[in-house]
């Protein structure tokens, strides 16, 4: 009919205009991807339009090749666009070359029909119905094309729609705009399919010339201040950091789900409602005179360790609020915490490594000799370890050392400090501890360790230690190391005694005296 033609040439004028506008404007702030999707609508609308105006198959078959400069590309272009309109393009030539390669084999397989005939098995021309056409045998990968670009165009809406989910009042109505955009096509294709049109008339060339053209006034009619804040909206909504604003009162503004996630009654508060009124929340991040301050939430009963950031949002002349960044640092303590573990601890038995069992018990000596309390050091040594090394195997060895550093940790007070003296020896600071008390703690000490029995592939074994005990002596002068001395002088006298014994060091003028025989 011919208002029928007289739509295909209104359509395609206009597709032409389009592209025309948005080629003046390529240059202007993410209209890339829209140069692109107009690039591939006027192909497809000019091409549509010299196929209904064909005189003959051959004449239709160079308009279809036209048309499909546009049609394969049209989905890939579209969910560019819409990844790029709120904010989640990361690698734009990569994966705009991923999407349309695809698209560019469809065209590549149209330009050469018949010579192969994968996309059409077969072409034909007919003049009835509402306009001429091309009656299509589809081949193998005919319908790769149309699911392909309908999948496209289907997710490149659906991104929008998450995005008005989680986008302000104000800016909802754009998003709609967008997402009604980018259903008319996918409403013409479904009409074409389901024959709710006349015969032989394609709608989808006429609903993406509309799509285009809304898409176009939008971005012409909005396009610097809305666009930059829908997409400073996106990436503040979807970034792992909780962000919250406020205004110069410190009253409250808008935050994002992961602050929502944090202060539950935050989601609850009302937009100027004074931050200091919110349940459960720490106002002193707002009124901290110090940026980088850390505080900690028990989230799941753990603590969750957050580091606070402060920036004031200004203009050329004004301050019209802050904004409050927390970052989840939980992490970063949690190595922070190993790493301190492993350079105070010996790796194998958990006490204290040698300097670290020095730098805790030389600074409670001190305290002890400032206030005259007692206190006494213990040195042992496992006997006859190095036979256990060679008779059973290091892995065992390792065993009996881990055994006997748990005795110690079990068997002493949390206010005493022990340590791996090195290799089998042992060193223990016993604060308030005479001599003879120090002497029956070391003497139940070497009990338990005779009582640990072992196995290893050459049969069971026991093992037993030998402790030296010394006192502090008021009496004289007398520093940690020196104490520390004396107790691996008892100790050389225990083992000297035949081992498995506790000694205690006695004063120059005195001989070392056993504990037992």
């Amino acid at each position: 009919m011919p208002y029928a033609l007289v739509l295909q040439y209104i359509a395609a004028a206009f597709s032409v205009v389009l592209l025309f506008i948005s080629l003046l404007n390529w240059r202007e702030r993410r209209m890339t991807h829209y140069v692109l999707l107009s690039l591939a609508v006027c192909a497809l609308t000019v091409g549509y339009l010299l196929e209904v105006t064909s005189p003959s198959l051959a004449a239709a078959v160079i308009a279809c090749k036209v048309a499909y400069l546009g049609i394969p590309f049209v989905g890939p272009f579209f969910l560019m666009f819409c990844l790029d309109y709120v904010n989640w393009l990361l690698r734009q030539k990569k994966l705009l070359f991923l999407l349309t390669a695809p698209s560019a084999l469809i065209t590549a397989l149209v330009f050469t029909w018949p010579a192969q005939r994968l996309y059409y098995i077969d072409l034909a021309f007919v003049d009835t119905g509402w306009l001429p056409h091309l009656v299509v045998m589809p081949g193998p990968l005919y319908y790769f094309n149309f699911i392909y670009n309908l999948l496209l165009s289907a997710l490149g809406c659906a991104i929008l729609f998450r995005s008005l989910l989680h986008s302000r009042p104000q800016e909802k109505k754009y998003i709609t705009l967008f997402i009604f955009a980018g259903i008319l096509p996918l409403m013409a294709q479904i009409f074409r399919l389901t024959e709710f049109v006349p015969d032989g008339w394609d709608p989808t060339p006429l609903a993406l010339v509309l799509s285009s053209a809304l898409l176009g006034w939008f971005l012409m009619r909005f396009r610097q201040p809305d666009w930059q804040s829908l997409g400073r909206d996106m990436v503040v909504q979807n970034m792992k950091d909780a962000f919250i604003l406020l205004d110069t009162n410190g009253c409250f503004m808008d935050a994002n789900d992961t602050a929502f996630n944090y202060f539950p009654a935050l989601r609850q508060a009302s937009r100027g409602v004074s931050i200091q009124s919110v349940p459960d929340f720490p106002a002193r991040l707002f009124n901290a005179a110090e940026d980088n301050t850390e505080f900690t939430l028990d989230k799941n009963s753990e603590p969750l360790y957050l580091r606070v950031s402060r920036s004031p949002l200004e203009t050329s002349d004004r301050v019209l609020g802050t904004a409050i960044l927390l970052y989840d640092v939980t992490e970063n303590h949690r190595l922070m915490q190993e790493l301190r573990q492993i350079a105070r601890h010996d790796g194998l038995t958990g006490l204290y490594n040698r300097g670290t069992f020095f730098s805790a018990a030389q600074r409670d000596f001190d305290l002890c000799r400032r206030n005259q309390n007692d206190g006494s050091v213990l040195m042992m040594d496992l006997d006859h370890f190095k036979s256990v090394n060679d008779t059973h195997g290091h892995a065992c060895g390792d065993k009996v050392l881990v055994d006997v550093a748990q005795i110690l940790l079990t068997r002493l007070r949390h206010t005493d400090i022990s340590g791996r003296y090195g290799g089998e020896e042992f060193c223990v600071w016993l604060p308030g501890a005479p001599g003879d008390g120090a002497a029956v703690i070391a003497e139940s000490i070497r009990e338990e360790v005779k009582q640990l029995s072992f196995m290893s592939a050459s049969g069971s074994f026991g093992i037993t230690i030998s402790i030296g005990v010394a006192p502090v002596d008021y009496s004289r002068e007398q520093n940690f190391e020196e104490l520390v001395g004396e107790a691996d002088t008892a100790l050389y006298d225990a083992k000297n005694s035949g081992r498995d014994r506790v000694c205690i060091y006695r004063a120059p003028d005195r001989e070392v005296s056993p504990l037992n025989d």
